[in-house]
């Protein structure tokens, strides 16, 4: 129902109650009293009543307007990939860049001898995991993009940068850190696998992952910033309500609802550099001389994808040049 029907609708069920019992005879004065004693009744049966119309309506008219919807976000999406396909290309063939180069990684460290193998074994085992999992997640992350959620994106980067931290603090502190993380799969706990690392840790507190982050080589405050706007678009916070990436400033007021094709940027060039992390801390494990070429060649594609996304985002805003965050 249209709005202002489902009023009128009320009125008039009301009023044909009240007329019903003035033609039993009844007086104005016993027709209100009736009414009075009735109305929660009244209303809970109109609602019902009305709601199921509202249904029968609605599965008629439903499969036109999601017809009407779908042109719409078909319209959107050859926009959006208008606007920012450069970028979206550049970024789905940086996760080709990193999947071959891992199934490259994997045939070198199986040529290996076996002792060799053996010294690092849970520490490949876990980064080579840890790696599949950010190229899935970068994939995830580029299917939001594409389809004009922002801010999406940037949450599913958040989960991105648990595993880029994770995987750096495992190759950083060694093989039995990496097996204390392998062997504890049915774990109730996230990080106390982690407890090897903090010696001095009292038993009774919990690893966190700040712990982790902060311990790090390339800890930074910058970054674990940005981690924590992620996790506020994660919840439901004010800061996540109320600054969100697919509005920029000076916007006219609106509440985003579904697309946007503003925003981008910023999750698309996070998303990259947290890739190119994984992908490093992977190839240099049983490092030869085509896995750091392969590693250099994620550093420098991210330069790429950095490119094509603040060229859109800047030329948007009437400026010609671009300092992304890295760069700052």
């Amino acid at each position: 129902m249209k709005k202002g029907v489902i009023s009128r609708t009320f009125e008039e069920a009301i009023t044909n109650w009240l007329m019903s019992l003035l033609e039993q005879g009844k007086s104005k004065e016993e027709a209100e009293r009736i009414f009075d004693d009735n109305i929660q009744h009244i209303m809970k049966k109109s609602i019902e009543d009305m709601a199921d119309d509202m249904i029968d309506e609605l599965t008629k008219t439903m499969n036109d307007a999601l017809v009407t919807k779908r042109r719409s976000d078909e319209e959107f999406l050859l926009h959006n990939i208008e606007k920012w396909g450069k970028g979206f290309d550049a970024f789905e063939a940086m996760y080709l860049i990193s999947v071959e180069s891992a199934e490259k990684c994997c045939e070198h460290a199986s040529s290996l001898p076996e002792e060799d193998k053996r010294k690092k074994h849970y520490t490949f085992t876990a980064i080579q995991h840890l790696h599949g999992r950010s190229c899935q997640m970068f994939m995830e992350i580029l299917c939001l993009l594409r389809n004009g959620f922002a801010d999406g994106a940037y949450a599913r980067w958040r989960s991105l940068f648990e595993v880029t931290v994770i995987a750096q603090f495992i190759v950083e502190k060694g093989e039995e850190v990496a097996k204390a993380y392998c062997e504890s799969i049915d774990k109730v706990s996230n990080f106390e696998w982690a407890r090897l690392a903090f010696p001095n840790k009292s038993i009774k507190s919990s690893v966190s992952f700040k712990e982790i982050n902060d311990v790090i080589e390339e800890s930074s405050y910058e970054w674990y910033s940005q981690y924590k706007l992620g996790c506020k678009l994660v919840h439901g916070c004010p800061q996540g309500t109320f600054k969100r990436l697919s509005n920029y400033e000076g916007m006219s007021p609106c509440i985003p609802v579904g697309r946007s094709d503003y925003g981008l940027s910023v999750p698309a060039e996070h998303s990259a550099i947290m890739l190119s992390r994984v992908a490093i801390n992977f190839l240099t494990i049983f490092p030869n001389m085509d896995n750091l070429v392969e590693a250099r060649v994620m550093l420098k594609w991210t330069k790429i994808i950095q490119k094509h996304f603040y060229s859109v985002e800047y030329l948007e805003h009437g400026r010609t040049e671009f300092k992304s965050f890295a760069e700052e």
